[in-house]
């Protein structure tokens, strides 16, 4: 491993480790922003291309989500309404600026799902993506801190287009399902997030998609024993890095995956295997669901 990624992995886990242990000190747990950890991965050990190439976009848009999300929750907005309207808002938004900043989506659902009203969660998604985008331009144009920028097919327009429409209708219906049948954990945002990746990438194969799932069990896993066994901002440091670790054997370092592991945080009285089965479900049915979409779409020469 070369010093550029041991930096780089020092500083996205100096961060993590900064905002949980800011919130035990300032006994603020909503200031904890699970993609924090894969917008730092994403723009500061990956280099995603899209991200590093337009920093305002990464220091404006989840802020500006979640900005949004909280205040839905104080103007009394239900659920029923800003749920589907903030996330097919965001899913428009990304694609009219043609960028796949995707962790976007959970920073502003997020609030909606686990009802987080303060705006101690903007201030710090702001301040957080602020610091990602500032440290990620001056790696860039340092030479001792470069490392090889992740550049990704990206599929046309047309059919990006489409699978954004696909998407957010399979993912709201599933939202309506589990709000009612399933616990909350069963919505959490950055499964919504990784499916999208998924779902949109040129690599739909079931080889992808079993690692895919292999790694977010994994990380769900990790995550929730990883807070009954150590304090806080240990448990942070232990549940990404042993997931980081893992994902990276695993072959699929994939952003949203740490900040799987990173949500047992923010969720009060979790009881045991609650998060991971919850989880669980949802990776299963989306993909499930994913699967045949895109068999169909095959099948009738329709591509997504």
């Amino acid at each position: 491993m070369t010093k550029a990624k041991i930096l780089r992995i020092t500083i996205v886990l100096a961060i993590i480790v900064a905002m949980v242990a800011m919130s035990q000190l300032l006994a603020i747990p909503q200031i904890i922003f699970p993609e924090a950890a894969a917008l730092s991965v994403g723009a500061i050990y990956l280099a995603k291309d899209d991200w590093i190439e337009s920093p305002w976009k990464l220091a404006i848009l989840p802020p500006l989500a979640s900005l949004i999300g909280v205040l839905s929750i104080r103007a009394g907005f239900p659920n029923s309404i800003s749920v589907p309207v903030l996330f097919c808002l965001i899913v428009i938004s990304l694609r009219l600026l043609k960028s796949e900043l995707f962790p976007t989506i959970s920073a502003g659902v997020l609030p909606l799902i686990f009802r987080i009203s303060t705006l101690y969660f903007p201030i710090s998604v702001l301040i957080i993506s602020l610091l990602i985008t500032l440290i990620g331009q001056l790696l860039k144009q340092s030479p001792n801190g470069s490392i090889q920028t992740l550049h990704q097919s990206v599929p046309s327009d047309r059919q990006l287009n489409t699978t954004a429409i696909v998407y957010s209708a399979i993912v709201l219906i599933w939202i309506l399902f589990a709000w009612n049948f399933l616990p909350k954990v069963s919505i959490a945002p950055p499964l919504f997030v990784s499916f999208y990746d998924w779902f949109s990438s040129n690599d739909q194969s079931h080889r992808r998609l079993l690692r895919r799932f292999i790694s977010i069990i994994t990380a769900a896993t990790i995550g929730e024993a990883a807070i009954h066994l150590f304090p806080r901002p240990l448990s942070a440091l232990v549940a990404v890095a042993v997931t980081w670790a893992i994902i990276t054997l695993l072959e699929d370092l994939h952003p949203p995956t740490l900040a799987i592991s990173l949500l047992p945080l923010i969720l009060p009285n979790l009881k045991a295997f609650t998060f991971v089965a919850g989880v669980g479900v949802t990776t299963i049915c989306l993909g499930a669901i994913g699967v045949e979409v895109k068999r169909l779409a095959k099948w009738r020469s329709r591509p997504l």
